[in-house]
């Protein structure tokens, strides 16, 4: 998969780093866990997505498409993502770790230009863990990183 660099400023010591960044088209997503790993996510066809979308807006009770996505952005790698092999949790949101402070605040980015690329192996997000729970256990997994992200 070809993915974009861009240069990130680090909020804590103020380094510029180049990291992968994410130009996909509507409804892609590149997860980012903490370790670092890159996963893909085709929001349009995973099935997962669209389940999780409905109980956040179940559950929030509101009809702001915006309100719905923006939480469910925030919480769908933790609640229905499988882990990297280090155990990290991908979030859709997550930036890339400062390679000097190992900090993830990031205070800006802008893409490189004349654009720069990786050829990169991204394997597609998995859900295993999220496949064997029941409908209740998944209302409660999504309740609770609701309450955990407002």
């Amino acid at each position: 998969m070809k993915i974009s660099l861009a240069i990130f400023r680090c909020a804590d010591c103020n380094r510029t780093f180049e990291a992968p960044f994410c130009e996909s088209p509507y409804g892609e997503f590149l997860l980012r866990s903490r370790s670092g790993n890159l996963a893909h996510l085709n929001a349009i066809e995973d099935t997962v997505y669209g389940e999780v979308k409905m109980l956040v807006a179940e559950i929030v009770g509101c009809e702001d498409p915006f309100q719905i996505a923006d939480m469910l952005q925030r919480i769908f790698g933790s609640v229905a993502c499988d882990p990297d092999l280090q155990g990290s949790l991908y979030s859709i949101n997550g930036q890339p770790s400062c390679p000097v402070c190992q900090s993830g605040h990031i205070a800006s980015w802008e893409l490189i230009e004349p654009k720069k690329e990786l050829d990169l192996e991204v394997l597609e997000i998995t859900h295993r863990k999220w496949a064997i729970l029941s409908h209740q256990q998944k209302r409660e997994v999504v309740i609770e990183a609701i309450r955990q992200n407002q």
